[in-house]
């Protein structure tokens, strides 16, 4: 008598092939000639960019017409998302401070944080998928194996609910430090022109003196002593005038770099939010229909290798997972590159 497999497994088995690869098919996208996490965006690197400018702004950015507050609120908002040498004068502090269950307050820890717990969840992914492809443990390790993936799925889903609340506060923080930079470099910008028109007048000024100097030539002592007089009034003015176009400029020159990658700050965490979206749904596909397995397959299927290669693909299965951990420990070292100790 031939022994035929519980028609309810073999329904579960029919959708356990695509989920088996959900979450890297979530997380990944091609890039040149490998793959990289969805996440790691173009506009996200264009976010690191306008973090660390915001935080290399003098601390005396000063200026007018509440200019040097605005500069001073970026940079507090840079400072509250994080950074990598922010992250690492904490770890020297608390070396765990990355490695618990809750994930770091500042944004910038939390997502290497994330991205640590995914690199983690997809090396133990594809161990226990290539072991099952060995099929060396039988029906009840196989049944064991996949119980442990649903645990792996679920705890991987939990980590990416505080990274979205945190990612959203720090949406609405940084846009609102980029608007008000925004407003703030109009005015500077209207307050140059009135410098550049006060040092304009200034060179005339003097040189009307100076002409007006040439012209008393070696006679009218008394008179060109008053006019020498003025004239060196006349060139302190003209050289506080222009010390103040120049800290208008450096200032405006700081607001243009940091409103040019500014324009990404909406895009890059809108595509981070989107992205952790997708990928919390294919982690709950993937751990509910590894969970699903583990008790509809019959103890005849799960100890048959090519049944469970036929039901989860696990060749293929065992590659994605593999692209995925390698994805997550690439982005990990963009994160926390290695001349990252800087100015804190």
């Amino acid at each position: 008598m031939t022994f035929m497999p519980d028609t309810s497994a073999v329904a579960a088995a029919t959708l356990s092939a695509a989920h088996a690869v959900s979450v890297p098919y979530a997380a990944l996208e091609r890039r040149g000639d490998g793959c990289a996490l969805v996440f790691a965006s173009t506009s996200w690197r264009h976010l690191q960019t306008w973090i660390s400018l915001a935080r290399e702004l003098p601390a005396s950015a000063g200026g007018e017409d509440g200019a040097g507050q605005v500069l001073d609120n970026v940079r507090d908002a840079a400072c509250a998302f994080g950074s990598p040498a922010l992250v690492l004068q904490q770890l020297r502090g608390q070396p765990a401070a990355l490695s618990g269950e809750l994930a770091p307050e500042r944004p910038y820890a939390a997502v290497i944080w994330w991205t640590g717990g995914l690199q983690e969840a997809a090396g133990l992914t594809a161990s226990i998928l290539q072991r099952m492809a060995n099929a060396h443990d039988g029906a009840d390790g196989s049944r064991n194996q996949l119980r442990m993936l649903g645990a792996i799925a679920d705890q991987a889903r939990r980590r990416i609910a505080p990274l979205l609340d945190g990612l959203t506060d720090a949406r609405t923080a940084l846009l609102d430090a980029n608007r008000a930079l925004s407003e703030a470099s109009a005015r500077v910008g209207e307050m140059l022109l009135q410098r550049q028109d006060a040092v304009t007048g200034a060179h005339e000024r003097v040189s009307r003196l100076e002409r007006q100097l040439a012209r008393l030539g070696l006679f009218n002592a008394h008179r060109k002593q008053a006019v020498v007089s003025r004239l060196h009034a006349m060139q302190r003015d003209r050289a506080a005038a222009m010390q103040r176009e120049h800290c208008i400029e450096v200032q405006l020159r700081a607001f243009d770099a940091l409103l040019d990658e500014g324009a990404w700050i909406g895009p890059a965490l809108a595509d981070a939010l989107e992205s952790l979206e997708k990928l919390r749904t294919a982690w709950t596909r993937f751990g509910s229909g590894m969970t699903q397995l583990s008790v509809e397959a019959s103890d005849w299927e799960l100890a048959d290798p090519r049944w469970l290669e036929r039901t989860l693909g696990l060749a293929d299965a065992v590659r994605q997972w593999t692209a995925l951990e390698r994805a997550a420990r690439d982005f990990m070292a963009d994160l926390l590159p290695a001349g990252s100790v800087e100015r804190v």
